[in-house]
């Protein structure tokens, strides 16, 4: 299932590869499986997650945890607090530029206190970051797999930003990084893809004199929180011209031309003091894996094949009880992978998939009419 790899991938990339720990290929490390545990804790305020908290077992998974997190992450986080201290973009040069930011950058050695605080900041991010950059990952190779001719522009913009030879595009994106940004049909795709399936959202405090108006009722918002939903503005056909098609054109247009998106239409990682901070970050995540990929692989979205298998398994569990579910899952506005699930949810079934390498058939190919 491809959102189960994107995950430790992302982690690798964004989070810890101060550590130089191979996530991917060792993985789970004890830093994913702990963050893992945490985040399973994380429920709303329920009558039973409040008296979970109560129970041993779970103040005892909690700290163990967090000890784990802390100690891996600990000399990283000392060490970028020292004055004088390079920068680079993970996350945790984020975290403690966030902590500087807000409480200055004088040169003295961190204290207790700076250190807690900027390892609170560097859970938040992990937590909040990890899984919507993946989910993300897995829908814009959704929908470019879809488009064979959006897949077509983004290869031969590759082939001819980064060279013809696509095993060569890690060696020239290290060489010369600037070029990850010279791919602009790639990057309209990435923002189009984040239009169609934002993930993130945020809440605000009502301010007093601030109203809403909807129907001729007014709705005061003084000591309210307001909860924001990039999805209903992504999705509104008054503010974006076919509004449910997969159309990168519309961020390479210039102003003027009905695609171009209406100002700050486009929010998915919303706006304002609110906007993530991550975002330039996640950006460049996306950008790699589709720079590195689709041009050595072909994915194969399988949900036929997968259907099929669900259909059998679940004619089996529920054989003898008539009011089992026997038929494979259904479509949501015509398409059978959508997003499931509380919160930010989830790709339907983790997105099954078949992958080849897309390089061997091309060598066949071309050897045959050399």
């Amino acid at each position: 299932m491809l959102t189960d790899k994107f995950p430790a991938l992302v982690v690798n990339i964004a989070a810890i590869n101060d550590l130089n720990i191979e996530e991917q290929t060792q993985g789970p490390t004890p830093i994913l499986k702990a963050l893992g545990a945490l985040i399973s804790h994380v429920k709303g305020p329920t009558i039973w997650s409040k008296l979970e908290r109560w129970r041993p077992s779970y103040r005892r998974d909690v700290a163990l945890n967090s000890e784990i997190l802390r100690d891996s992450l600990l000399p990283q986080i000392r060490s970028r607090l020292q004055p004088g201290a390079s920068s680079e973009k993970t996350v945790i040069d984020l975290a403690v530029k966030e902590y500087k930011n807000e409480y200055g950058d004088a040169d003295r050695q961190p204290s207790p206190e700076s250190v807690d605080i900027v390892m609170s900041q560097l859970k938040l991010f992990m937590l909040a970051g990890h899984d919507t950059t993946a989910q993300s990952i897995c829908w814009v190779l959704y929908e470019i797999t879809k488009s064979p001719e959006v897949l077509r522009q983004m290869r031969a913009e590759h082939d001819e930003v980064l060279g013809p030879d696509a095993k060569l595009a890690a060696q020239v994106l290290s060489r010369e990084p600037h070029k990850l940004n010279s791919l602009r049909y790639m990057t309209a795709a990435i923002k189009e893809s984040l239009r169609l399936h934002p993930l993130g959202s945020t809440h605000r405090r009502g301010s007093h004199g601030f109203s809403f108006r909807y129907d001729g009722t007014t709705y005061p918002v003084d000591d309210s929180v307001i909860g924001t939903s990039p999805t209903a503005i992504h999705l509104r056909a008054d503010l974006w011209l076919q509004v449910t098609k997969f159309l990168p054109e519309r961020f390479l247009v210039g102003e003027g031309h009905p695609l171009h998106p209406v100002k700050n239409a486009w929010r998915p990682f919303e706006l304002g003091n609110t906007r993530c901070i991550c975002e330039e970050l996640a950006m460049i995540e996306m950008k790699l894996v589709l720079a590195l990929t689709v041009r050595e692989l072909d994915f194969q979205f399988d949900w036929k094949g997968w259907n099929g298998l669900q259909y059998v398994i679940m004619l089996l569990l529920t054989l003898g009880n008539d009011r089992g579910r026997t038929a494979p899952p259904g479509c949501v506005g015509g398409e059978h992978i959508y997003r499931v699930g509380n919160g930010i949810g989830s790709v339907k079934d983790k997105l099954p998939t078949r992958i080849k390498p897309r390089y061997l058939w091309i060598q066949y190919h071309f050897e045959m009419y050399r």
